[in-house]
């Protein structure tokens, strides 16, 4: 498959609570309980490529990128103040849709590959790329060591750590699922570590929580225009790794204890650092030129700050629903880069993401019989 769209990682920081003990951010349920979830995520991006061309840069093409897909948690307190999950992405759709895009040809008098000056693609020949399918389904453990709800060792501010591997069941765009789609997974086998820290403040309960993401490398070959093997036998890509930061702060509107109802408004803000990644020649990028098809190119690293907002109403005590909806802004940085001498493509520095989603979650605890345990030795 020719490649040609923008792959988004997104990055989903919320963790289920059945309680209002502690922030969202850093609440896990309670030992032998169950939490089922199902939501909705969806975003769309606007942005526009542009081309070095001395000291300016011009624009070379203009696309939407969009993703939609449902997501299935089911979340299951295995010992006190410990949390198994599981992660079930289905993405129905993610398409990137060029509205207009250069062609790219070969500048004999700068000896080099480029899209400046380059005539506009027939709108027949604009790229419209798609991806769909079972998605990275990851399996993860968190771990609250300290917990301000507690109730046989309430601690003075709450803290969660989490640890989260995700086998490639999504697999890589290079691979086509039964549709004729290329499968919507990074491709290897992923790792993520993050922690969150919250502290109840009256009504208020600020909280900072991190997360790092270990995307694993994938194998594949890639071919020349004449079908011959650019390296001689498959080599391994390197996906970019992120690392996300985030503070914010969970407003408790409403609460209810004796009816385990609620209100609650989530505002925060933060950023994501991307490193660096080795990619395909056009995988980013709406055509590739025949004299460098088949070979590895490089992305840039870059900084997204983030900025959103969270509904959790709780209407009865087994029953959560979250709104969420948010804004992301990616940094201008170098999205394809072979060499010195050829294209150097960059992102625009109006590339904007609308982040949406609506999740219900509904929490399942077992029959009352008495004391909770005693807490592990380890607490």
């Amino acid at each position: 498959m020719r490649g040609g769209w923008i792959v988004v990682l997104v990055v989903g920081m919320a963790l289920a609570a059945p309680e209002a003990r502690a922030a969202h951010r850093t609440e896990l349920i309670d030992f032998l309980h169950l939490d089922a979830e199902i939501g909705y995520a969806g975003g769309i991006q606007f942005g526009k490529l542009r081309e070095a061309d001395g000291t300016d840069f011009i624009d070379v093409a203009k696309y939407n990128h969009s993703r939609h897909e449902m997501d299935i948690d089911i979340e299951f307190g295995i010992a006190p103040m410990l949390e198994f999950d599981v992660r079930l992405p289905i993405v129905f759709e993610d398409r990137l849709n060029y509205r207009w895009a250069n062609d790219m040809s070969y500048d004999p008098v700068e000896d080099r590959v480029t899209m400046l000056d380059s005539s506009p693609l027939p709108e027949d020949l604009v790229p419209d790329y798609k991806a769909a399918g079972f998605g990275d389904m990851w399996l993860s453990l968190q771990f609250s060591p300290f917990h301000e709800g507690y109730v046989r060792r309430p601690a003075k501010a709450t803290m969660l750590l989490e640890v989260g591997v995700a086998p490639p069941t999504g697999k890589s765009r290079y691979e086509l699922n039964d549709n004729g789609t290329p499968w919507p997974g990074s491709g290897g086998t992923d790792l993520r570590l993050g922690a969150a820290f919250s502290k109840r403040i009256a009504a208020a309960e600020p909280y900072f929580a991190a997360r790092y993401v270990m995307t694993g490398r994938y194998e594949i070959e890639l071919f020349d225009t004449n079908g011959q093997s650019t390296y001689g036998g498959p080599i391994k890509l390197n996906p970019a790794d992120r690392v996300t930061v985030l503070l914010g702060n969970e407003i408790h509107a409403m609460q209810n204890s004796a009816r385990g109802t609620e209100i609650n408004v989530d505002i925060y803000g933060g950023f994501t650092y991307h490193t660096w990644a080795d990619i395909e020649t056009g995988t980013l990028m709406p055509v590739v030129h025949p004299d460098t098809e088949g070979y590895i190119a490089t992305t840039a690293e870059y900084l997204e700050p983030h900025f959103g907002l969270g509904l959790y109403i709780r209407p009865v005590k087994m029953v959560q629903i979250r709104v969420t909806a948010g804004a992301d802004y990616e940094l201008s940085h170098i999205i394809e880069r072979i060499d010195e001498s050829n294209y150097e493509v960059r992102t625009g520095v109006d590339t904007l993401r609308v982040n949406f989603g609506l999740t219900v979650v509904g929490s399942f605890e077992p029959p009352d019989e008495g004391p909770l345990p005693k807490p592990p030795s380890y607490l």
